[in-house]
């Protein structure tokens, strides 16, 4: 694919936080998807320290907000189980 006529522009941390905890929680999710019949509790354990670092991440925009908030109700609904 040629980048002819593409403008790269440089983006602060704060543009970028929020991509890279999308693109976390789809690395995430992959992981509890392939695993969590072999080891449930390495992926819970798993979830609660991914979950504990993205909030820590600090987001205040409507969609990291939402995937952090649905996040807990999983780490929530494993700690049942």
């Amino acid at each position: 694919m040629p980048l002819d006529g593409i403008v790269v522009q440089k983006c602060s941390d704060a543009d970028i936080q929020p991509h890279l905890l999308r693109y976390g929680t789809i690395y995430l999710l992959q992981h509890l998807i392939d695993n969590h019949s072999v080891n449930f509790d390495e992926c819970r354990e798993h979830l609660l320290a991914k979950t504990k670092e993205f909030e820590e991440y600090n987001l205040d925009d409507d969609m990291s907000k939402g995937i952090i908030k649905n996040l807990n109700e999983q780490v929530n609904e494993a700690m049942k189980k």
